[in-house]
């Protein structure tokens, strides 16, 4: 077989992959919201916008970290690219899990603003840095010659 014909066909599953993860991430959050109607607990709700957007960053991470396995060569960790990229996005996409337990209370307060004002009034904030701190897992992760 050709290899833009596999390349293709290899692309285009890990698109229909993409779509059923997306599909049953849906399915899930209104299972969760048909659950807060019932239970008034929460906690489900702001783990799954924590979580999911950080699954779909890993996926989307997936073809460039396949073809970093691939290489010859000893890992390594982009260490700057994980703390300047992935320590800011990881507070914003579990800040509300994080601020709405227990931890929440032994961090400082100004820091606690900053998140608050943020993630207040949307959850776009939260699904997009959670897409990028998935996806910055694995793309801070190198092979060097």
């Amino acid at each position: 077989m050709n290899t833009n014909i596999k390349r293709f066909l290899g692309y285009f599953l890990y698109m229909v992959f993409i779509g059923f993860v997306l599909y049953w991430g849906d399915a899930y959050e209104h299972y969760v919201k048909k659950q807060i109607a019932i239970t008034y607990d929460t906690r489900l709700m702001m783990l799954h916008r924590a979580f999911f957007p950080v699954v779909l960053g890993v996926l989307l991470a997936l073809p460039r970290f396949t073809g970093t396995v691939r290489e010859p060569g000893r890992w390594c960790m982009d260490w700057v690219k994980l703390l300047a990229v992935s320590l800011p996005c990881l507070y914003i996409a579990f800040f509300m899990p994080t601020f709405f337990s227990p931890l929440g209370s032994l961090f400082p307060r100004w820091l606690m603003w900053s998140g608050y004002k943020l993630t207040a009034h949307s959850s776009l904030p939260i699904t997009v840095f959670g897409i990028i701190f998935g996806y910055t897992l694995l793309t801070a992760l190198n092979k060097k010659d």
